[in-house]
C-alpha cells in the first residue's frame, strides 16, 4: 500500500485534536505488539473543508525505545502533544512538545521538571488535560496498579507536581466542572 516499514497493524491508542486553523490531527503509535521496543508514532490531517485524510506519515520515533500513549491538546494557538516511555528506565512520567503552527512543525522534546517527589507511575499519559479556571495545567497519567495520577503546573509548564492523590481506576479521565470541581471517570 506504500506505508513506510514502521508502519506495523497493531495501531492503538488514538489521539484527536482541533488545531486553531481548523485541521483535525490523528496520532496513534503503530507497533507489532503493545509493549515492544519499536513502537512509534504516525499522525495524519484531516485539513479543514477536506473530505479525505492526508495520507498517514511517521511522527515520532525513539531508537529501541517504546514511545507509548498518544494525548493531542490545544490550548488557544498552541498544539502540545503528550506521550510516554514506559519501558524506559529511568525516564520521566511523561514528554511533550509543542506547536503554534498547527502541527507543521513541532518543538524539540519537553521533560518536566519536578517541584518535588514524582511518585509511581508506569509514564502512560491518558487521554485528558485540562486548564483550570485559574490557569494551573493538570495532565492525567496512570500511576500504578489500578490508579491514575493528575499532575500539575501552576507556572505554565515550568514546573509540574505530584499532588500524592490517586484516583481508583487506570485510565481515568477528568474535566473541570462550572463550579470548579473535577469531574473524573476511571477507565480500568
Amino acid at each position: 500500500a506504500g506505508f513506510p516499514p514502521f508502519f506495523r497493524g497493531h495501531n492503538h491508542s488514538p489521539a484527536l485534536e482541533v488545531a486553531a486553523n481548523g485541521d483535525l490531527l490523528y496520532a496513534s503509535y503503530t507497533s507489532y505488539g503493545e509493549y515492544e521496543p519499536g513502537v512509534s508514532f504516525i499522525m495524519a490531517r484531516l485539513r479543514f473543508g477536506a473530505d479525505q485524510w492526508d495520507f498517514p506519515d511517521g511522527f515520532l520515533d525513539f531508537a529501541d525505545v517504546n514511545v507509548h500513549a498518544p494525548m493531542l491538546w490545544r490550548d488557544a494557538g498552541r498544539l502540545y502533544f503528550f506521550f510516554g516511555t514506559p519501558r524506559l528506565a529511568g525516564a520521566a512520567p511523561f514528554n511533550w512538545m509543542f506547536s503554534d503552527d498547527h502541527g507543521a512543525t513541532w518543538s524539540p522534546v519537553q521533560y518536566p521538571n519536578f517541584s518535588g517527589f514524582a511518585g509511581p507511575n508506569t509514564r502512560q499519559p491518558i487521554s485528558s488535560m485540562v486548564k483550570t479556571q485559574d490557569g494551573t495545567f493538570m495532565f492525567a497519567s496512570d500511576a500504578v496498579e489500578a490508579t491514575s495520577v493528575i499532575w500539575l503546573s501552576r507556572d505554565g509548564m515550568q514546573t509540574w507536581e505530584d499532588p500524592g492523590s490517586r484516583t481508583g481506576g487506570r485510565h481515568t479521565v477528568f474535566c473541570q466542572l462550572e463550579d470548579g470541581s473535577l469531574f473524573a471517570m476511571g477507565g480500568k
